[in-house]
């Protein structure tokens, strides 16, 4: 295990806001109390957060994140609970393109495939895809099989 993980802490206050992740493995996870805890990644692991606010009238801000844990020598995104930060792979926040991510993320998983084994080139695709409103394109069997042999042969 490295020394060198990447922190995230996930809450949930009931009514107000609730920070989770949807998928990825952390390495560790300590329970400070019943609404909070932290998690650990070590670096190049891809993890996937919603987090959600709201007051009386409703929904204030709902977002989704598809990020990957940094080397020590590696840039960062800040991003709020994510200690010392994360590269960003995908970042949405309006209700239907959260929506359209998590029957992506759901559809991945039917097929048998683990969201946080998939290609991070994957999700910087589906991101560049959101924004400029183009149809996103499938991840099948055939690619992940690509992208696993890939991986094997970079060692």
């Amino acid at each position: 295990m490295s020394l060198y993980l990447t922190q995230v802490k996930l809450t949930s206050i009931p009514k107000r806001s609730r920070f989770w992740l949807r998928f990825g493995h952390p390495v560790n996870e300590v329970s400070r109390h019943r609404l909070q805890r932290l998690v650990y990644f070590e670096p190049q692991a891809t993890f996937c957060t919603v987090r959600w606010h709201g007051n009386p009238f409703g929904t204030i801000l709902w977002q989704l994140s598809i990020m990957r844990a940094v080397a020590s020598w590696e840039g960062a995104s800040t991003i709020m609970d994510v200690d010392p930060g994360a590269e960003v792979l995908l970042r949405v926040s309006s209700k239907m393109n959260i929506r359209r991510i998590l029957d992506l993320i759901k559809r991945i998983e039917s097929r048998g495939i683990d969201p946080a084994a998939v290609s991070t080139a994957y999700w910087r695709t589906v991101q560049n895809r959101i924004m400029s409103r183009e149809l996103i394109p499938d991840y099948g069997v055939r690619q992940h099989i690509a992208h696993l042999n890939f991986q094997r042969m970079l060692g």
